[in-house]
């Protein structure tokens, strides 16, 4: 469990949109306003307000202040070591156990690149014969 205390200055950048698959998050409101951009739609947060994002949720979520005012906030989560981050903007993925990153759209089958007529991928695969 980690807590972290943020400070949002006047119509600070929007922070891209995010998913965690493992780690859940939390943001408390502690003074000001700011706007969470859930999925497509947009809600205003102010002093004394909360939201959770669960692990695994599918729509992602940014915070960024809307307002000429500073905003200070709490983000209290469990910093998973393993933590999958998804970015659905630029479709890129953080895997926080490498502490890499790749783009979604680079996908592969299953068995792509694997030669299924090697000896030894046939033993590794299940495929050998009895």
């Amino acid at each position: 469990m980690s807590a972290s205390r943020w400070r949002n200055s006047r119509r600070a950048r929007r922070r891209t949109r995010r998913t965690h698959m493992l780690e859940e998050e939390h943001a408390y409101i502690l003074e000001g306003a700011l706007t969470l951009k859930l999925g497509a739609r947009n809600y205003v947060m102010k002093a004394g307000d909360y939201v959770c994002f669960p692990a695994g949720q599918k729509v992602g979520h940014s915070l960024f202040n809307h307002t000429d005012a500073p905003c200070r906030y709490l983000i209290i989560g469990e910093r998973n070591p393993n933590d999958v981050i998804v970015y659905p903007e630029s479709g890129r993925v953080s895997v926080r156990l490498t502490g890499e990153g790749y783009s979604k759209a680079a996908t592969m089958d299953y068995w792509e690149g694997i030669d299924a007529s090697a000896p030894d991928a046939k033993a590794r695969t299940g495929l050998a014969q009895e």
